[in-house]
C-alpha cells in the first residue's frame, strides 16, 4: 500500500512529465510528432488513473 509520500511523488513526477512535454511544444525547441504527443499524454492519463486509484484505497481506510 502506498501511503501519502509515495502519492506526492508520483504527482510531482506527473508534473515534470507535462512540463517536459510543454517544451516539445515550445518554438525554441525540437517539436514533438502528433503521435509522440498523443501516446505521452495517454501515458500521463495512465498514471494519474493508478494515483485514482490509491487514493480511493486511502478513502476505504
Amino acid at each position: 500500500m502506498k501511503d501519502s509520500n509515495d502519492l506526492s511523488a508520483e504527482i510531482s513526477a506527473v508534473s515534470m512529465i507535462i512540463t517536459g512535454l510543454s517544451n516539445g511544444l515550445d518554438e525554441e525547441h525540437d517539436h514533438l510528432t502528433t503521435e509522440s504527443l498523443k501516446l505521452a499524454l495517454f501515458g500521463v492519463a495512465q498514471h494519474l488513473d493508478r494515483i485514482a486509484a490509491d487514493l480511493g484505497e486511502f478513502q476505504k481506510q
